[in-house]
């Protein structure tokens, strides 16, 4: 189960040349009552609010160059008996996390997408939920490409069973012939630890869909695992009349991927994304070639 959390955040700018207010920002009952309230995503850079700026090497920089975001969620009720993620589609450009007061770790890249196990930092029945993020822009700016200032893509709270995907688990490739294929990464991880546990039965289920919710392609493997086991399962498949996506007609594809354990009637993982058909690589003679056919195709930036 997998539940956004794009709601209501509260964000405080760091002003990195007078220091902050406080040494214990990140710890679950600091007072944020007074910060400012955003949705996520969100970008302080693109507010509009920040006034003072200063340049150097000829591109603007922020004097606030680090930001705090805090979120309060309630929490359900079926916490204690799952694995329990929190998934960022992408901070910019370098950020901290913890969970409660439980230092999660650091992620640096601003576009990639990463995630924290929270599963430990939720232990004790604990009712109130409190995530709180660092996010450090950095003094040099992003020069001639804006990368953003905050938390820039969605975040999500993921609820997993003993057996899931890994992060950045699932892989999905089709070029222009309509070949494709599926690899996915899991692992067993119980959290309730028994001796002498037994093997789970795990179904890889995948099913690929148009945009209209016609499934066209469907496959399923089995595999058994043992507690902190991993595996990968592939599939491979071709698509007939595919539609290719290209910058003129964008067409997509849906990708469903679910695991079941033991004949569960509740999936332990579920993974859901579009995705598309597409063969790209340049040429010294045509420039570009897409999709088997070639283009001349020369981005220009406005001056």
């Amino acid at each position: 189960m997998k539940k956004n959390l794009g709601g209501v955040w509260r964000f405080s700018l760091e002003n990195v040349s007078h220091g902050f207010f406080a040494d214990d920002i990140w710890s679950k009952d600091y007072d944020d009552s007074q910060w400012r309230r955003v949705s996520v995503p969100h970008d302080w850079d693109g507010d509009n609010f920040l006034g003072e700026r200063r340049t150097a090497d000829g591109t603007d920089e922020l004097v606030e160059d680090s930001g705090w975001y805090r979120c309060h969620f309630a929490a359900d009720g079926t916490m204690g008996q799952k694995r329990v993620f929190v998934e960022f589609g992408g901070v910019s450009k370098h950020c901290k996390a913890w969970c409660n007061g439980y230092y999660l770790g650091r992620h640096e890249n601003s576009l990639m997408p990463f995630r924290f196990d929270v599963t430990d930092a939720l232990k004790g029945n604990a009712q109130d939920v409190v995530l709180a993020l660092k996010v450090e822009q950095g003094k040099a700016s992003g020069a001639r490409w804006y990368t953003g200032a905050g938390i820039g893509r969605p975040v999500n709270i993921r609820y997993v069973g003993d057996c899931y995907f890994e992060e950045a688990g699932v892989i999905f490739d089709g070029d222009y012939s309509g070949l494709f294929s599926v690899r996915v990464n899991l692992l067993r991880d119980d959290i309730n630890v028994l001796p002498n546990a037994k093997e789970k039965h795990v179904a890889v289920r995948f099913t690929l869909s148009d945009s209209d919710g016609l499934v066209l392609f469907r496959g399923i493997k089995n595999v058994d695992l043992k507690n902190g086991e991993g595996r990968l399962v592939s599939f491979k498949g071709l698509l007939q009349n595919v539609r290719c996506w290209s910058p003129a007609y964008p067409e997509l594809y849906h990708l469903h991927v679910e695991l079941i354990c033991d004949n569960s009637s509740e999936p332990s993982d579920v993974y859901d994304s579009p995705v598309g058909f597409r063969s790209f690589v340049f040429d010294s003679a045509k420039a570009e070639s897409r999709n088997s056919r070639s283009d001349v195709h020369i981005p220009m930036l406005a001056s």
